[in-house]
This record gives structure tokens, C-alpha cells and sequence, in this order.
């Protein structure tokens, strides 16, 4: 499956748009738009990239091929993706970050950091609202470093 497909998936009860093209058995690599845009936008890389990798181009909720879903917040897209990852059962994958889909992204990358092969950054922003509660160590640590707060950031990543 190099040219890539338009497929249609039911995700917490909306519908989402995605592009897939790529072996399913080779490293999952997950591409999310930025703002105001689509998966169409990468429409020029994705049959290089699938050569190597399962390249998985979501629609974000309200964007070109997925329907909006209620209370939207860069943790409930996270979700979806979660969702969407396992229906394609991508246990592992590496992440592009880009734009408005970094912050989608982020949640993914500090939910669950042993499942990210890598981060490909590109102009993309850290949002407050991506750091939730797996950040507290280190807040603290940024407030005042002390060899237990290094410590305990060492924990907070690895786990």
C-alpha cells in the first residue's frame, strides 16, 4: 500500500478521516496537520515516507474529513488518536510535531513515552494544556533543582 487511502473510522463516536499508505508491519509514523488544515496537506511526502514506514495522516475532529465532536481540548484529540492508533494496532510509532497537531502529540509522547520511537519537531509550540499531571516533578524542579527533584524527573519520564 504505497499510494496512500482514504479510510473512515468510527473513533468515541465521531468520524474521523484518515490517510494510511505504507506496510503495516514497519514502524508507524503518525502525521498531524496544523491549523486551519488537513492530512491533505501532506500529500507530497507521504509516499516517500511510506517507503520506510506506516504513515497514518488523521483528520483532526472538525478538520476537512472527521466530524467535530463536543468539548474539544487537545487531551480529547489525544484520545481519539490513542483510539485510532490501537484500532491500527500501532503499539509504537514515531511522531511528527507540527503546529496546532504538536500539542495533540505532546499528550500522546508524556501519556505513554516508552510507545514513541521518536519526535520529528518541526514548528511546533508546547502548550500549557499539554502538561498535565505527569509534569508535576518537574515543575517543581524547575522551581528549585535539588538532587531528589532530578531524581524524581528521572522516574517521572521513564514511567
Amino acid at each position: 500500500m504505497g499510494k496512500p487511502e482514504l479510510m473512515r473510522f468510527e473513533i468515541e463516536g465521531a468520524e474521523m478521516g484518515v490517510r494510511l499508505a505504507g506496510d503495516r508491519g514497519k514502524p508507524a509514523l503518525l502525521l498531524i496537520h496544523g491549523f486551519p488544515s488537513s492530512s491533505e496537506s501532506f500529500r507530497n511526502v507521504i509516499v516517500t515516507l511510506a517507503r520506510d514506514c506506516f504513515v497514518i495522516t488523521p483528520d483532526l475532529p472538525g478538520f476537512r474529513g472527521s466530524e467535530p465532536v463536543e468539548r474539544p481540548s487537545f487531551s480529547r484529540f489525544a484520545d481519539m488518536m490513542d483510539g485510532l492508533l490501537a484500532r491500527l494496532g500501532a503499539g509504537f510509532f514515531h511522531l511528527y510535531l507540527h503546529d496546532y497537531g504538536a500539542a495533540v502529540e505532546l499528550h500522546l509522547a508524556t501519556r505513554a513515552p516508552r510507545r514513541i520511537r521518536s519526535l520529528n519537531v518541526q514548528n511546533a509550540n508546547a502548550h500549557e494544556s499539554g502538561m498535565g499531571p505527569q509534569w508535576l516533578a518537574t515543575r517543581a524542579n524547575w522551581e528549585g533543582p535539588t538532587p531528589a527533584r532530578d531524581a524524581a524527573c528521572a522516574g517521572a519520564r521513564l514511567s
